[in-house]
């Protein structure tokens, strides 16, 4: 995929949606084929809470692109292309079973072809309701252990620093 990580400022994001809201299913990019497939199925009852995509042009510590939640009161679809603005990340580790902990921040922006949308008010992560933040970092926290991973919140930072990340990102994709 050619497309670069940010456009128009540091803190605007292309983002790839791999993940629609209220989606039941994960699904997932495959780079080889080039293709988005589904990657496993959620317990009923349990949903995607927003648009979860990624951030191409970037690698993580765990080596796949960095990942992001959309705030948005609308639904896209699977292999949309959005301009998000990033407002802040949880910071966590994941340890998967038998391996060692890996740091898998989760990026929070807002879509910024969402005029309507309530999200779009806030600039920081910080902002946002405390009810909204540990609804997201508690789905996280369930949607790892019913995959046998273990999800560790480290905490909420804002905008600064999840831009700051993307930087990293960004330098990490360029090297591998």
């Amino acid at each position: 995929m050619n497309l670069p990580a940010t456009f128009n400022g540091q803190s605007t994001l292309n983002v790839i949606i791999e993940t629609p809201k209220f989606s039941t299913s994960k699904i997932t990019f495959d780079p080889a084929t080039q293709l988005f497939k589904l990657s496993r199925r959620l317990p009923v009852g349990m949903q995607f809470p927003f648009d979860f995509g990624f951030v191409p042009g970037t690698r993580g510590d765990d080596g796949d692109p960095l990942d992001i939640m959309i705030l948005s009161d609308q639904s896209l679809f699977v292999g949309a292309w959005a301009a998000v603005s990033v407002i802040g990340v949880l910071e966590a580790e994941q340890i998967k079973e038998g391996q060692r902990a890996i740091r898998n921040d989760r990026l929070i922006g807002s879509l910024l072809a969402d005029p309507h949308g309530p999200e779009t008010v806030f600039d920081d992560v910080r902002q946002l309701p405390d009810g909204l933040r540990d609804n997201i970092e508690a789905f996280f926290v369930q949607y790892n252990l019913l995959h046998g991973d273990q999800f560790i919140p480290m905490g909420w930072r804002g905008a600064r620093r999840a831009i700051t990340l993307v930087k990293e990102g960004i330098k990490k994709a360029e090297i591998t």
